[in-house]
C-alpha cells in the first residue's frame, strides 16, 4: 500500500482524477485530511463529484437556466406547451433564482428550501402559488439528480407545502340571467350563453370561428384555442389540451339565437371597420379589429360584471364550465359522455374534478329508490 503524503502543516495530501479536459489532459483534485479517515472521506467525496459532470460546481441559478434549456428542447418537441414553459420560467426568475439562485448545488440544505417556503407564506403568496413554486424546484432538482449533476435531491427531505383545494361554484340560473342581462348588446352576452350551454374553455370559445358552427345541424366542432405567450404573443393553435379536446359539440336552440344575432352585429361593425378588419380568422369572438383576442381580457370584462352584480367574489368564468359539467351529472347523462363533451382525458378526472353537488341533484332519488322497490313485489 502506497504511503500517504503529510504535508509540513501536519494534514494528509491525496490526487483524485476528476476527469479530462476538452484537450484530453487528465484534471486533478488535491484533497486533504487531518486524519487517514478524513482524507478517505474527502477522497470518496471528490470521486462522487467526478461523476456530476460540468455542473458539478453550479450554483442553483446556473441549474435552473440549464434546466430550462432542457424544457425548451420538449417545447420544441412539442411535449410541453409554451404556456407551461413560461410560468416555469416565470417561477424560476421570480421566486427561485432570488433566494436560491447563488447557493452552489452541492451546499443547497433541505433548510434552504424550508426557509423559502416560510418566507413566500408570509410574505402573502397563496398556498396553492407557494406549492407550485416548490414543485417546479422539485423537477428541477429531480431532473440534476438523474443527469448525476446532484447527488440527492433535498426536495425529498422537505414536505410539499398544503394548500386548500379551490372551491368551484356551480352559478345558478338567477345568476346566470343577472349576469346575461347585464351583458345584452355586448359580446359578453353570445360569450358568457355558449359556454353556459357547450362548457367549452374560454380559450377554445376565444378561437372558435364561424364555419366551425353548423347551425342546419346544430354543432359546434371545437379544433383550436388562443393562447398567449411570450415568444408568440397572442395567437391561434390547434393544440388543445388532450385528443379529446378535439370535439364536436351539440349547439342548443337558445345559444344558436343568440351566436345569430351576434353574427349580424359582427357584420354591420366589419363594413364600418372596411379593410382594416381581419376577416381571414373568421372568429366568432375576436377583437375589434378581427384578430385573435387575449383570453384575459374577455376574463377580466366579465369580472368587473359579476363585480358590479354582487356576485360571490370567488366566482369565475371558469364556473360557467364547471356548472356545464355539474349540470350534465344531474341529468344523469353518462360519466363517458359528460368527460367526451368536456374534452377530458379520462372519466375519472371529469367525475373528480368537475363534478359538484347542485341544488336540484338529490331530487328525486327518492322517488327512484321507491320505483326499484316497487318492481321487486
Amino acid at each position: 500500500m502506497p504511503r500517504l503524503k503529510k504535508r509540513a502543516d501536519g494534514r494528509y495530501q491525496a490526487n483524485v482524477v476528476m476527469g479530462y479536459d476538452a484537450e484530453g489532459k487528465t484534471i486533478i483534485k488535491r484533497v486533504y485530511g487531518n486524519t487517514e479517515a478524513e482524507l478517505n472521506a474527502a477522497k470518496d467525496n471528490a470521486k462522487k463529484l467526478a461523476g456530476l459532470g460540468n455542473f458539478a460546481t453550479a450554483t442553483v441559478g446556473e441549474w435552473l437556466d440549464e434546466w430550462l434549456r432542457i424544457r425548451q428542447m420538449d417545447v420544441d418537441e412539442k411535449t410541453l406547451s409554451e404556456r407551461t414553459y413560461d410560468t416555469y420560467a416565470d417561477v424560476i426568475r421570480l421566486h427561485l433564482k432570488p433566494k436560491l439562485g447563488a447557493i452552489g448545488m452541492q451546499s443547497l440544505q433541505p433548510a434552504n428550501i424550508r426557509n423559502i417556503i416560510k418566507a413566500k407564506l408570509k410574505n402573502g403568496l397563496s398556498g396553492r402559488r407557494v406549492q407550485y413554486i416548490y414543485t417546479v424546484l422539485n423537477m428541477a432538482l429531480t431532473q440534476a439528480e438523474n443527469d448525476r449533476t446532484l447527488l440527492w435531491n433535498p426536495c425529498r427531505a422537505v414536505k410539499k407545502p398544503t394548500c386548500e383545494k379551490r372551491q368551484y361554484i356551480v352559478i345558478s340560473k338567477q345568476q346566470y340571467e343577472m349576469v346575461i342581462n347585464a351583458v345584452a348588446n355586448t359580446s359578453l352576452q353570445p360569450l358568457t350563453a355558449l359556454a353556459w350551454d357547450s362548457g367549452m374553455r374560454l380559450g377554445e370559445l376565444m378561437g372558435l370561428t364561424w364555419s366551425a358552427i353548423d347551425f342546419k345541424k346544430a354543432t359546434i366542432t371545437v379544433a383550436q384555442t388562443v393562447r398567449r405567450t411570450k415568444t408568440k404573443g397572442v395567437h391561434l393553435s390547434n393544440s388543445l389540451k388532450s385528443d379529446n379536446a378535439n370535439r364536436v359539440l351539440p349547439l342548443t336552440a337558445s345559444a344558436a339565437a343568440v351566436l345569430k344575432a351576434h353574427k349580424k352585429r359582427q357584420a354591420e361593425h366589419r363594413l364600418s371597420i372596411g379593410i382594416k378588419y381581419h376577416s381571414e380568422f373568421d372568429l366568432v369572438f375576436p377583437q375589434l379589429d378581427g384578430s385573435p383576442q387575449d383570453p384575459a381580457n374577455a376574463s377580466r370584462d366579465w369580472g368587473n360584471i359579476k363585480r358590479d352584480l354582487g356576485l360571490p367574489a370567488k366566482l369565475h368564468f371558469h364556473d360557467l364550465r364547471h356548472t356545464y359539467a355539474s349540470t350534465l351529472e344531474e341529468m344523469d347523462v353518462s360519466a363517458k359522455k359528460i368527460q367526451l363533451l368536456m374534452g377530458h382525458a379520462s372519466a375519472t378526472f371529469t367525475m373528480d374534478t368537475y363534478i359538484h353537488k347542485t341544488e336540484t341533484m338529490m331530487d328525486g332519488i327518492k322517488e327512484k329508490l321507491e320505483t326499484r322497490n316497487s318492481r321487486k313485489k
